[in-house]
């Protein structure tokens, strides 16, 4: 088979419906491999191709980098979204946070990076749980990158799944009400760490107008956090009766 017609084939396979959204140099080699047919390159060839292909792909934008050996495939239908990648990058991880709250609206200024959280061992050190350092990053999405933070399963799975889980994402996402609970609960955890390691307050002008206060206070009570929440909204109703309060403002720290 020429290159023309086997990279013609490959590219048919990475587009449209059912095509794999994200990918890496293996998958990229079996995939030549299969549209080529058997015995259509030398042992090994297909891994060479593959990496040639896979430059090509992130040069014309068909593929986009998201960390070192793993691909975002724009060709794919439904497009994959960068939140997507969070799990492939930490299996279990959750999107929470600030991505929840900033695309729902509830923040005013949306993160530049995509945020989540990650199951970890009874025992991970506060350090780990909250400090910017525990953060993984990739400048490489597209301008988006990652970063991780540690809860204890217990923790990630404690309530009800459609209190914590939004059932509408094609992945791990976090309901809005378990993403205000799930920064309580590190900020509150992070409040007597070093200053540099500190988990920012969440901040007062925050749209809490479209959640569900039933679920919010249940998430709340999950992660034991029912307290800080009630001094968060005695804070916020303070400064929304002030228009002149300095912290009235959202900043994500990042």
């Amino acid at each position: 088979m020429s290159t023309f017609l086997w990279k013609r084939e490959v590219l048919e396979a990475l587009s449209g419906e059912g095509a794999i959204a994200f990918l890496d140099l293996p998958a990229m080699a079996s995939t030549i491999a299969r549209c080529g047919g058997p015995g259509f390159m030398p042992t090994g060839e297909p891994a060479r191709a593959a990496y040639r292909l896979i430059n090509d792909l992130v040069a014309t934008g068909d593929l986009i980098k998201v960390r070192r050996n793993l691909y975002m495939n724009m060709s794919a239908r439904p497009q994959p979204h960068p939140n997507e990648a969070a799990q492939l990058m930490h299996p279990g991880a959750i999107v929470s946070l600030h991505t929840v709250l900033g695309e729902k609206g509830i923040l005013n200024n949306p993160s530049r990076v995509v945020v989540a959280i990650v199951p970890t061992a009874i025992g991970e050190t506060l350090k780990r749980v909250a400090s910017s350092e525990a953060a993984t990053r990739s400048s490489d999405l597209g301008g988006i990158g990652f970063r991780f933070y540690g809860m204890t399963s217990a923790l990630t799975e404690a309530g009800d799944e459609t209190d914590r889980l939004d059932s509408s994402a094609r992945y791990p996402r976090a309901t809005p009400e378990r993403a205000i609970a799930d920064w309580l609960y590190i900020a509150e955890r992070s409040k007597n760490a070093p200053r540099g390691q500190r988990f920012a307050g969440l901040p007062l002008d925050s749209d809490l107008s479209g959640l569900d206060d039933g679920r919010l206070r249940r998430c709340c009570g999950d992660l034991g956090v029912t307290e800080q929440l009630d001094a968060y909204l005695e804070r916020k109703a303070e400064a929304d009766a002030d228009p002149d309060v300095e912290d009235n403002t959202s900043s994500l720290g990042f």
